[in-house]
């Protein structure tokens, strides 16, 4: 009878032990479910699933589980997310380009591993715009690249890399461009077909300038202008006087980034008209030089260097007729008229009407 009793005892505490361990395991799963995804692995997390994130490529990438962001990963990194067991899409972005995408099944305990391509992409850059440089990406010098020729670099993928081809005092030609893992990425530098000129003008008169077909820039005594978005390549230049009067031609090489520069050289002498108008002949020195005997209601035409002079009139006797400054200007009436006292500029012959254009 006893052992009748020790047995039932035995089989009533097994069952009851049966029974209470499935509930334990229910309790488990009950505390875990909500938990589905987005969190760092814990103890208490053994019963998910969980996504190995390895980030050795990116600045950073972004980790979506159906749709939805459960956290970043920084560069050089790994990061472990738990995720609920059963089907799940797995999305991995750096910027806006996706690097990892697919879709997972997971099981409960299970570590699955988030393979991010580890291959790079390529930038190909040809120099086409006439000049050899060298050759920057991101700020970074990638060595020399000759004019008509294509370089090849291996770099890490990204969504804004600066290229730049650089000659020694200006940049040849730029460009932002993404690189994507696999892909190359192309960039043919070319030069510009537009460039700025200087224009000076050094003259005691206003000069209107024409470039090519650009159009026309008015520059004044003593200025200097710039005239910008000139065609590249030869130009013919014209420049006239405010009354239209055409003063020089030149043609001139505008060249891709070092543009051109016309300085408008005015003529270094100039026709001066000598007149006397008194009753006696007359001797003229300038600067203290005798230059001309001039008779009686006589006249004179003198070539005299542009700029200020002394001007000293004298008779026959040695008495002084006229002592006074006198600028010689090119493009302007040069006239000297003694005799009655009187110092004036109006007209001036042809001679006056000349320029060169140095470049």
């Amino acid at each position: 009878m006893r052992r009748i009793l020790a047995l039932l005892c035995l089989l009533t505490a097994t069952g009851a032990a049966g029974f209470l361990i499935p509930n334990a395991e229910a309790g488990k799963h009950s505390s875990h479910s909500s938990h589905s995804y987005g969190h760092h692995e814990r103890p208490g997390d053994r019963q998910l699933a969980q996504l190995a994130v390895d980030n050795d490529r990116f600045s950073s990438v972004e980790v979506r589980i159906d749709g939805r962001l459960v956290g970043t990963v920084g560069p050089s990194d790994r990061e472990m997310f738990s995720v609920a067991h059963g089907g799940q899409d797995i999305v991995i972005t750096s910027g806006a380009q996706v690097v990892y995408s697919r879709s997972t099944l997971f099981r409960r305990g299970e570590t699955i591993e988030a393979d991010i391509p580890a291959y790079e992409g390529k930038l190909a850059v040809t120099n086409s715009t006439g000049f050899s440089g060298r050759l920057y990406v991101d700020g970074v010098d990638r060595g020399a690249i000759e004019a008509g020729t294509q370089r090849t670099l291996i770099l890490p993928p990204c969504s804004g890399a600066r290229v730049e081809i650089r000659g020694p005092n200006y940049t040849l030609d730029s460009k932002t461009v993404s690189l994507i893992s696999g892909k190359t990425t192309r960039f043919n530098a070319s030069a510009p077909t537009l460039a700025d000129v200087s224009i000076r003008n050094p003259l005691t008169v206003a000069v209107t300038v024409t470039v090519g077909q650009r159009g026309s820039i008015t520059v004044m005594p003593g200025r200097k202008v710039t005239l910008s978005k000139v065609p590249v390549g030869d130009a013919v230049v014209t420049v006239r006087l405010e009354s239209g009067r055409i003063i020089e031609t030149a043609r001139v090489d505008v060249r891709p980034y070092a543009g051109g520069r016309i300085v408008i050289e005015g003529p270094s002498a100039a026709a001066v008209a000598v007149h006397n108008i008194g009753r006696a002949d007359a001797r003229v020195w300038i600067d203290g030089s005798l230059v001309s005997r001039v008779d009686a209601y006589g006249d004179e035409l003198l070539d005299l260097p542009v700029g200020d002079h002394r001007v000293i009139v004298r008779d026959a006797s040695g008495d002084t007729l006229l002592n006074q400054s006198f600028t010689v200007t090119p493009f302007s009436a040069n006239e000297l008229v003694f005799g009655a006292a009187t110092c004036t500029m109006p007209a001036s012959d042809d001679r006056a009407f000349s320029a060169s254009i140095s470049w």
